[in-house]
């Protein structure tokens, strides 16, 4: 595995990495995959050739002509593979199977360190999946609560 402290001194790319098959630690940027991942969160991801993306997988992609983004499985039909950020509410997709990068296997939130096959984890990704119309009232309410 390369860790980011390397990947930073010798400039590593976390997309050519997984393409041969060597598993990368780096920190995500940005909040969309807010409550499970904030930004500077450290994530493990494994090349995706050794695994079936299944619905509820947290999977890294690579946008057409874009960014590599780390977003939530929400659903796979004959079209391609749909998906969503934990902290939002629009699905993206039908994307290729080819764009299809890697799968999380940890990540490191609020200094614990989570396994994503921990059932727990499972559970918790699996209930805010299904919730995904309800959190922008669940945002709004949370943030009413932290400001008293």
């Amino acid at each position: 595995m390369v860790e980011y402290s390397r990947m930073n001194e010798q400039k590593y790319d976390v997309e050519q990495l997984l393409k041969q098959g060597i598993p990368v630690s780096f920190p995500i940027r940005g909040w969309s995959m807010y409550p499970f991942l904030s930004d500077g969160d450290m994530v493990t991801v494994e090349p995706l050739e050794e695994h079936i993306p299944s619905v509820n997988d947290a999977i890294l992609y690579r946008r057409i002509n874009g960014p590599l983004v780390l977003h939530r499985l929400m659903k796979i039909d004959h079209k391609g593979y749909y998906f969503c950020g934990d902290n939002q509410t629009e699905i993206e997709g039908p994307l290729n199977r080819s764009q299809l990068l890697g799968i999380l296997v940890s990540y490191t939130h609020n200094g614990k360190q989570v396994q994503s096959a921990d059932s727990s984890y499972q559970l918790l990704t699996s209930v805010w999946r299904h919730m995904r119309p309800l959190r922008p009232v669940i945002s709004k309410t949370v943030h009413k609560l932290k400001s008293h």
